[in-house]
């Protein structure tokens, strides 16, 4: 998890107040998600068995899921931000 978790310590920088709660619910889901498959594939080893092919698409899939809800996160952390300067923008 910590190949994932780097950029947190840049979150104090963001204005969070106007985050919604479920990009964060997304992205630990996903999370748990990508290191349950990852958990089967390194330490149970299901790599050596006939479920490789399995496990490996599964993880393939998990990253996908994984990377989509980063995106999901960052846009919603983003985007009240850019509804501010829109709405200031429109004013004017």
């Amino acid at each position: 998890a910590q190949y994932f978790t780097w950029y947190l310590c840049l979150l104090p920088l963001c204005n969070l107040k106007g985050t919604k709660r479920s990009g964060w619910v997304v992205w630990i889901l996903a999370m748990l998600v990508w290191l349950g498959n990852a958990y089967l594939l390194e330490i149970r080893g299901f790599v050596s068995s006939n479920h490789a092919s399995d496990t490996y698409r599964l993880t393939f899939a998990a990253s996908i899921l994984f990377f989509c809800a980063n995106l999901y996160l960052f846009k919603t952390i983003i985007s009240p931000t850019t509804n501010k300067k829109e709405t200031k923008q429109k004013t004017l």
